[in-house]
């Protein structure tokens, strides 16, 4: 157990711990996007931060670690375009810290960005993989859990309105349980199993993180070795006695002769758990502020309730789960409209793009009828366009439909928000609320 520690630590030093002492080094030269990836009152609102970097017309500008990009074009080309890929996990330390991580060791486990996962993985390993993970995600199975979500939505509103006595945690009571539940069952896991693997599901989101301090760090990957043993066991009774379940049925999917193998199984489960859970816990809880503090939006909705598939759009938009992804250029390029070398790393900040006055007019204003809404970049782009987008926006509409018809004088607490102190996700981490009467 030592030994295993240690090598953690080592892992972590090469990593985040450099990373951290890199990006205090480049703050303190005055780069803007190393102190937005330090400061936590810039992690809780780096919008006006993105503003002033792209004041700069330049398609790339300078970053923390790499050049990055805030117009919309250029991270929309950046995600689709053939001439970049996703970036493996640890591809960016500098060649000392590679030396360190041969010696200490890779992991026996992985996280929802260590290959084979969909996250980490290009060309035709990737379209052979998602082919068969997406035959799980059709229009049609993602529709039938609409049910099954406004049902789960319906008895965590009916509990917190017999537990809440003046103020209740959304985050806690409804926008973290209502996605956990359903996520759950669609990976065929018992109810009784639920709140363990919310534990568990922190250091698959973890390992999603950069810059980590080294005491989040090492409870993320223990956290995650425990996630992994346990969903392997889960694995495997799936294949032995399959049930009507996501899992069950990637388990039996086969193109020709292709199966997925046990290790893909692993890492679409950690993905859907990592990206399919946590993003929508900040869908929700983002909406929810935002309706709560733009109340003429909220009538507007209950006036034209078609309105809501394009609310959740708009909230996707303003406040996206997820800021920035890390490209590579695979080859020589011109397509992002400057020159850039085969092999160079770029960062598409999605949060900016989502911002981009030339794409989106009043680009901070909540418009849940924005006529572009749609367009914005959260679920990435490309073959990496979000597996899960469907049900996301799904569970968004029901969730904050639900909340907002059970509860229509629901307002903020006197307490205040919090942000999670995270960098490549954003959202709330406690959202006090007064529900006040329930209309029902």
């Amino acid at each position: 157990m030592i030994a295993s520690e240690l090598r953690a630590i080592g892992r972590w030093t090469a990593t985040h711990g450099l990373l951290r002492l890199f990006l205090a080094f480049r703050s303190r030269q005055g780069n803007t996007d190393a102190a937005i990836l330090l400061d936590s009152e810039k992690i809780q609102d780096p919008f006006p931060h993105y503003e002033r970097m792209r004041r700069d017309d330049a398609p790339l500008v300078d970053g923390a670690y790499c050049r990055v990009a805030l117009h919309y074009e250029v991270c929309s080309t950046m995600v689709r375009h053939a001439d970049f890929e996703v970036a493996v996990k640890n591809e960016l330390a500098p060649p000392l810290a590679q030396k360190v991580l041969r010696l200490m060791g890779t992991p026996d486990y992985i996280g929802p960005i260590d290959q084979p996962s969909l996250l980490s993985i290009d060309g035709a390993a990737h379209l052979r993989v998602r082919r068969l993970v997406s035959k799980a995600f059709t229009v049609r199975a993602v529709e039938k859990l609409r049910v099954y979500a406004e049902k789960v939505a319906d008895e965590l509103l009916t509990q917190m309105a017999d537990v809440a006595d003046d103020e209740i945690d959304l985050v806690q009571w409804y926008a973290g349980r209502l996605p956990l539940t359903v996520i759950c069952a669609m990976l065929g896991i018992a109810p009784e199993m639920y709140e363990q693997i919310l534990g568990w599901g922190e250091g698959a989101t973890a390992a999603l993180e950069i810059g980590l301090d080294l005491r989040h760090y090492l409870r993320g990957e223990r956290q995650l070795a425990a996630l992994n043993t346990w969903m392997l066991d889960h694995l495997r009774e799936c294949r032995r006695n399959p049930g009507d379940n996501l899992l069950s049925e990637l388990c039996s999917i086969v193109d020709g002769t292709d199966l997925l193998s046990e290790q893909e199984l692993l890492a679409a489960a950690l993905v859907i758990l990592a990206a399919g859970f946590e993003t929508t816990v900040h869908l929700l809880a983002g909406g929810a502020q935002l309706l709560m503090r733009h109340p003429e939006q909220h009538d507007r909705l209950v006036s034209e309730p078609a309105l809501w598939p394009n609310a959740v759009d708009e909230i996707l938009r303003l406040e996206s789960p997820v800021q920035r992804t890390v490209r590579r250029a695979v080859r020589d390029s011109d397509a992002l409209g400057v020159h850039v070398d085969r092999g160079e790393y770029f960062v598409a900040i999605l949060g900016a793009a989502n911002r981009d006055p030339q794409v989106f007019a009043k680009p901070d204003q909540f418009d849940v009828a924005r006529e572009n809404a749609r367009q914005h970049l959260t679920f990435s782009g490309g073959q990496h366009f979000c597996l899960g987008a469907a049900l996301a926006r799904l569970e968004g509409e029901v969730a904050l439909r639900a909340l907002f018809e059970r509860f229509p004088a629901i307002r903020p607490a006197r307490q205040q928000f919090e942000f999670r102190q995270t960098r490549t996700l954003r959202g709330i981490k406690r959202l006090p609320v007064v529900l006040g009467d329930p209309a029902f």
